[in-house]
């Protein structure tokens, strides 16, 4: 289920509409805990080696992902919980 509604969500731009818009549709879906783990060393972007963290970095990492162009590509998640 997270999956699907993070991808419609994403698919939307739900995570990249005005800031109060966007976090209020992070918050719909990914848990107040959440952390993004994007140290990569990359000549492209500085913003891809950040440790990311709750719903103000799920914002910030939409907001570098919206520089890219996806089309046609498919994300696959953990489940929410899967871990736990």
């Amino acid at each position: 289920m997270f999956t699907e509604k993070n991808q419609a969500a994403w698919g939307s731009g739900a995570y990249n509409a005005p800031k109060t818009e966007a976090l209020k549709a992070i918050a719909e879906v990914w848990d107040a805990n959440a952390v993004i783990d994007v140290r990569y060393p990359s000549a492209a972007s500085t913003a891809l080696n950040s440790v990311l963290k709750g719903h103000e970095g799920v914002y910030r990492w939409c907001a570098v992902l919206a520089g890219y162009n996806f089309a046609g590509t498919f994300l696959l998640f953990p489940l929410h919980g899967q871990f736990e």
